[in-house]
């Protein structure tokens, strides 16, 4: 019998992945964009890129507003949430250990990589960058016991957004759970920017009688102009920005009303107990469905036809008929789950301060 190959036994597809990049492309980028920096940037770019090259270690965050949503993953080629790369426990607590086994394929790749990029970190618990902490140690093994088995981990986010859920639990034990409370953070490299945003004069509604009628015209004009303008690139490039979900749902309700056409209403558990959908209206995607096609969670689409599935099986006495809908009306969304989105006119409706202080 044929003798086997030794590159192929020792072939890891996941560290191929992340090796498959054009590196004159990649050059090119950074070439292009290094000049851009503003002199924060670039003093926190030659302090990550002098970790990486003298191979000295060290955990880095990087204060910024960032996306959380699955559509946002998009825009960074093979981006991977933390739970499916590092096998982060779905509830992880003080003693918990990522589900990667020493000496597989996983592993390998988190002993080679030099880099670890983690975006919007704040929303994660803090008990996950620690699973992640004690499981880089046991994988790398430095003797010098260094935070992440010595990789270079940059984090980014913004404490201001939205901090870890945790069902039933109190300001005080959100608090409890974020990464700055952790004993990793004394071990963090952080730049505390500040930014503040002067919205000019002329684009602000004032004196608006019903402001949800309001911010609906200024956005997307008039009853009329609605009926006319049903084409996908029109609401794609649209949307207006709320707080909350409660907000959200007023406007969109709002812009149903006025939009022509057969209404479709679909009861059933979340989400939505109730949702009502017409031909035309825009709507985002609710789950991660087909990354390689971009649905994904916070996608947006238009409805240009609703069916009924019919199941063939001829041992039911009955013919039963479903309609699996993850999705949500998108004509205004949340300030959250915009992110991640390119549009070219946005409406910010705040009846409500934005953060907390």
């Amino acid at each position: 019998m044929p003798q086997p190959i030794p590159d192929i036994i020792n072939y890891n597809a996941l560290i191929m992945d992340e090796l498959s990049y054009n590196r004159e492309e990649l050059k090119a980028d950074h070439d292009r964009d290094l000049p851009k920096l503003t002199g924060e940037q670039k003093k926190i770019y030659d302090q990550i890129t002098d970790a990486v090259l003298t191979k000295k270690g060290g955990v880095f965050f990087v204060y910024g507003f960032g996306a959380s949503s699955g559509k946002a993953s998009l825009l960074l080629p093979v981006g991977r949430t933390s739970h499916s790369r590092f096998g982060i426990p779905i509830n992880p607590d003080d003693f918990s250990i990522c589900m990667v086994t020493p000496g597989s394929d996983q592993a390998d790749l988190l002993k080679a990589a030099s880099l670890i990029i983690g975006d919007e970190t704040p929303m994660r618990s803090k008990h996950c960058f620690e699973s992640l902490d004690r499981s880089m140690k046991d994988i790398v093994r430095n003797k010098d016991n260094r935070r992440f088995g010595g990789k270079v981990v940059v984090l980014g986010g913004d404490f201001r957004q939205v901090l870890p859920v945790i069902h039933g639990a109190g300001r005080a034990e959100i608090v409890m759970e974020s990464l700055n409370l952790s004993y990793i953070w004394q071990h963090v490299k952080g730049n505390d920017g500040e930014s503040l945003i002067t919205i000019p004069y002329e684009f602000l509604i004032l004196d608006a009688d019903d402001p949800v009628e309001s911010i609906h015209k200024s956005l997307y004009g008039d009853a009329i102009s609605l009926q006319l303008n049903k084409k996908s690139q029109f609401f794609q490039e649209k949307a207006i920005l709320c707080p909350t979900n409660e907000d959200m749902n007023i406007i969109n309700q709002h812009m149903l009303d006025k939009l022509q056409g057969e209404e479709m209403i679909k009861v059933s558990g979340l989400p939505n107990h109730s949702l009502r959908l017409k031909i035309g209206c825009p709507v985002m995607l609710l789950r991660n469905i087909d990354p390689t096609w971009g649905l994904m969670n916070g996608t947006r689409l238009q409805i240009t036809e609703i069916l009924s599935i019919t199941p063939s099986d001829k041992k039911l006495p009955f013919k039963m008929r479903r309609r699996k809908l993850p999705i949500a009306v998108a004509f205004a969304t949340t300030i959250n789950k915009s992110q991640g989105q390119s549009l070219a006119e946005v409406g910010m409706f705040l009846p409500r301060p934005v953060f907390l202080t």
